[in-house]
């Protein structure tokens, strides 16, 4: 009974040299050999299931190093990883970029809309400011007629004294 769980042990060890031969091969492109490299990788997955204590342990973590490295290949290569998830996250990186397209262009527009508020904003308070001198020097002649006003009432009131 001893042999049984190495005789299982060597079914995945051959599925591994296997795929580490084809992933090492100069030959090897993800576009052409995607799909064989992905039978290997799920043979070896369910061979990994059938391994008891360490050497399942041993094998499922060759399994997951061999998956990234399979992965790994597709995407440097551009290629989609057979029955993943390629192509449904393409789409969704697709409509991502959309949408933030969309969102740039809302964004682009609110910051054309701000710049003509600043613009109009920045004319406000040049006019202000020019209003505000015009009335400063209001409040200075309107000082210096009262000051003549009152130095007038001074002598109107004195004359009419000096007359009375």
């Amino acid at each position: 009974m001893s042999g049984f769980p190495e005789t299982q042990a060597s079914g995945f060890d051959a599925y591994s040299t296997e795929l580490e031969s084809l992933l090492a091969s100069p030959t090897y492109s993800p576009s052409t050999h995607a799909a064989d490299a992905q039978a290997l990788l799920d043979q070896m997955k369910l061979e990994s299931r059938s391994l008891s204590g360490p050497t399942r342990a041993s094998a499922q973590r060759k399994h997951k190093e061999m998956k990234a490295a399979f992965d790994r290949s597709c995407l440097l290569s551009g290629a989609s990883v057979p029955g993943g998830t390629g192509d449904r996250n393409k789409d969704r990186l697709v409509a991502t970029n959309e949408r933030i397209e969309v969102q740039n262009d809302r964004i682009a527009s609110i910051q054309q809309t701000v710049a003509g508020i600043e613009d109009t904003g920045a004319e406000i308070t040049g006019q202000l400011a020019s209003n505000r001198e015009v009335i400063e020097r209001q409040k200075e002649r309107v000082a210096e007629v009262n000051t003549m006003a009152d130095y007038a009432k001074k002598i109107s009131t004195r004359m009419s004294k000096w007359w009375a």
